[in-house]
């Protein structure tokens, strides 16, 4: 009885504590209301509210800073390993890593076009798209485009059939077609004044032989539509590694055309300021190194 007892007292007393340490309501009603509805939870403080919506701008402040404040339409053509397919049908490559890379520092967001180089210049002439890769200035693009800085050096040799590599030794492109060599060349391309010298003689006007992307040229020269043809180093080794690199398809000494290549912007759609950007964005990643590294890492 007496531990009973002691166990009751002590219950009492706990609930007595806890009734005193209540706050004090607010509202008369609930000092006389002792039905069984529940009370709702007190309000929280005023305070609380406005830190989140502190917060929530803060917050939104920080998404407007970080947003992109243009969006870019970019061409591309495949041209591995400057642009091409990549795993997960996403398109990648050494200009569209430096693309991806100083469109960010120029806070800008690209979404890629894909096309054959002809028509996408076409695109741009046109007002289309926005802007291309790998382009070469020239007054013939100045009506209609603006430039960037030059972003790399390009280059073009020209490509034969192994047991032909001795009739082009020592001569130049001029030479072989006066001798009757038909050229593959990639409709649309700038090869330099030297081509275009040759393109515009109409003696040659049979022999220069257009495709549609690079790798036509080198079924057109194997299927003996052509004596040789143009192309960027980097390029056709690309090409012969998927091809299986079987083709006994060479490279030669002749080498045409070269210098530095832009980014071509359309002048309707792309302000001069957007270009300056991108120029600064490009000194940018030059002078912290990772523009040569990304470079180096598809040369490798």
């Amino acid at each position: 009885m007496r531990t009973r007892f002691q166990f009751l007292f002590a219950g009492m007393l706990c609930v007595c504590l806890l009734a005193a340490c209540q706050p004090e309501s607010s509202n008369p009603e609930s000092e006389t209301d002792t039905g069984n509805r529940e009370s709702p939870p007190p309000a929280p403080p005023a305070a609380i509210p406005m830190v989140a919506e502190a917060v929530d701008i803060a917050e939104s402040v920080a998404l407007e800073v970080a947003a992109p404040d243009c969006q870019l339409t970019a061409g591309w053509d495949p041209w591995e390993p400057y642009h091409y397919i990549a795993a997960g049908d996403e398109v990648q490559g050494m200009d569209i890593e430096l693309m991806n890379a100083i469109a960010s520092g120029a806070n800008c967001e690209i979404n890629y076009q894909q096309g054959n180089w002809s028509n996408l210049l076409n695109q741009l002439r046109n007002d289309e798209i926005d802007l291309m890769m790998g382009a070469t200035r020239i007054p013939e693009r100045e009506a209609f485009a603006r430039f960037s800085e030059p972003y790399r050096e390009d280059s073009f040799i020209l490509y034969v059939l192994e047991g032909e590599a001795t009739r082009v030794e020592n001569q130049s492109l001029e030479q072989l077609m006066a001798n009757g060599f038909r050229l593959g060349v990639t409709q649309g391309y700038y090869y330099g004044e030297e081509f275009n010298a040759l393109q515009s003689n109409p003696e040659f006007a049979d022999q220069i032989i257009d495709a549609s992307v690079g790798e036509m040229n080198f079924t057109h020269l194997l299927d003996g539509q052509i004596d040789g043809f143009l192309e960027h180093p980097p390029v056709a080794t690309a090409i012969k590694r998927r091809r299986g690199d079987t083709d006994p398809i060479i490279a030669t000494e002749n080498s045409i055309g070269g210098g530095p290549v832009t980014f071509m912007f359309s002048r309707e759609n792309v302000d001069a300021s957007v270009v300056e950007r991108f120029n600064a964005a490009l000194q940018s990643l030059k002078e912290s190194g990772e523009h040569q590294r990304m470079i180096n890492r598809y040369m490798e």
